[in-house]
């Protein structure tokens, strides 16, 4: 019942100063003996003598001193408590702070594995990693053991002994004397001597994607000698707040690996529609340009010798792309979209009968910036391919405008044209719609059979 009270006031007095705190015994005697020496005098004056007055003043102040004796120890112990407890939660928060600094996933796990050590002054530690399928170790980081030792080891270890019921219960696991544990199943060979063993899990969203292991909690004797001592429930209370922590650190990390491998395929297939819509339609522009040369070269050897100079010229342009794929993936700098379409119907105009009449209104180079720039000429220059190679047509319509807000290409050819069924196996219309989708834009196809088609596309810049 006093508990609380005691409490209060231990709280109380712990936030009085330390000069104050030494009057606190000799106040409390006084008071505590004035009101004992009034109650004599109310229930028997003449009984009231000097000598009674003096012996009760000096047993309250007795026992005040011993009050006071107790009460500044039980407040010193109060305050270091808190001081003990500040310490650690300042600790762990330096390492949180500490794991979540950095995105590299195996950086995370290597400082996952040395902060835990030394928040807790252990001499070993580890962390093994979940691969997520069937709950096999995936990775197993250390601490403590120099990179020779950690060789010598050798493999993995496996759900065997203290460390695989860690893993397999999900739950903190204490023991201060491995060699009296009937579970373990000893070290593997060249593995150093471990005595007492924390284990943690690591769980994140409810699930379990790793544990956490210190061995030998490093404490000094009365000599000053450091020797390998037990984990406290406080240890584990405090491992336990640095694996939350931890589970955090480590899912960042995984999905900041994540997004770097998608941001690699995602390049991989820009880099893949570029090389189709550009290079290799060039290439194959050259290759239609000496199949027909071939059949002219007796009727028309002049056009012929013509056309194999616009050929080596062509051939020279695709090497200048390709090199600038290499060097930076990017064929062309200036955003003038107008000029760029110029020069790609003159150069494709150049090798193939088809006319092709080009119709662009003034738009401001700067209203695109450069990628937007090189998706619209990805597509216009598919779309000419398609009209000149499948389509069959006799003359082809590009137009460049902008119009309620929005950029407009239409490439219309009046060839042979396609149904519905043939649009999903062409992987260059394909190609297409993913570039309209990275301009955030639509792509309309208009097409029958007999009438020709058009493209058109159109976003906001």
């Amino acid at each position: 019942m006093l508990q609380p009270y005691v409490q209060y006031y231990v709280q109380y007095i712990s936030n009085l100063s330390r000069r104050h705190l030494r009057l606190v015994g000799f106040v409390f005697a006084l008071l505590l003996w004035g009101m004992l020496t009034l109650l004599h005098f109310a229930v028997d004056s003449q009984a009231l003598t000097s000598m009674h007055i003096a012996m009760d003043f000096v047993m309250v102040l007795a026992g005040s001193l011993l009050f006071s004796t107790w009460l500044a120890r039980a407040v010193q112990r109060h305050e270091d408590e808190i001081q003990h407890r500040i310490a650690h939660l300042e600790a762990l928060h330096a390492a949180a702070l500490a794991v979540t600094s950095e995105v590299e996933l195996s950086a995370v796990l290597q400082k996952v594995v040395d902060l835990s050590r030394s928040l807790l002054q252990a001499e070993y530690g580890a962390l093994s990693v979940l691969d997520g399928g069937d709950g096999e170790i995936q990775e197993f980081v250390t601490s403590g053991m120099d990179e020779t030792q950690r060789r010598r080891i050798g493999v993995l270890p496996r759900h065997l002994g203290i460390l695989g019921v860690a893993i397999k219960t999900n739950e903190s696991l204490r023991i201060a004397d491995l060699a009296q544990d009937a579970r373990t199943v000893g070290f593997p060979t060249h593995h150093p001597p471990m005595r007492s063993l924390l284990a943690v899990p690591v769980t994140s969203k409810g699930r379990t994607i790793g544990t956490l292991f210190l061995a030998d909690k490093m404490t000094t004797n009365s000599k000053g000698l450091a020797r390998a001592g037990a984990f406290s429930q406080e240890d584990e209370d405090l491992l336990l707040k640095f694996a939350t922590q931890s589970a955090i650190a480590i899912e960042n990390a995984r999905l900041y690996r994540q997004a770097e491998q998608l941001a690699i395929l995602q390049e991989r297939e820009r880099f893949g529609r570029d090389l189709h819509d550009g290079v290799i339609q060039s290439i194959y522009a050259v290759g239609l340009m000496l199949e027909d040369s071939q059949q002219r070269i007796e009727s028309e050897p002049q056009l012929v010798y013509q056309r194999l100079t616009q050929t080596l010229t062509n051939l020279n342009k695709v090497i200048m792309d390709i090199r600038s794929y290499i060097l930076d993936l990017q064929p062309s700098r200036t955003k003038d979209v107008g000029q760029r379409l110029r020069d790609l119907v003159a150069r494709m105009s150049a090798e193939d009968d088809t006319h092709t009449r080009l119709l662009i209104e003034p738009i401001d180079p700067g209203l695109l910036s450069s990628a937007q720039a090189m998706e619209v000429m990805r597509v216009a220059q598919e779309a000419l391919v398609n009209a000149q190679r499948h389509a069959l047509a006799d003359e082809i319509v590009v137009r460049l405008y902008f119009s309620g807000g929005l950029v407009h290409l239409e490439v219309e050819d009046n060839g042979v044209g396609f149904t519905p069924d043939e649009w999903a196996l062409s992987g260059g219309l394909h190609n297409m719609k993913e570039r309209a989708k990275v301009l955030e834009g639509a792509l309309h196809i208009r097409s029958a059979e007999g009438v020709g088609t058009c493209i058109h596309l159109q976003f906001a810049p």
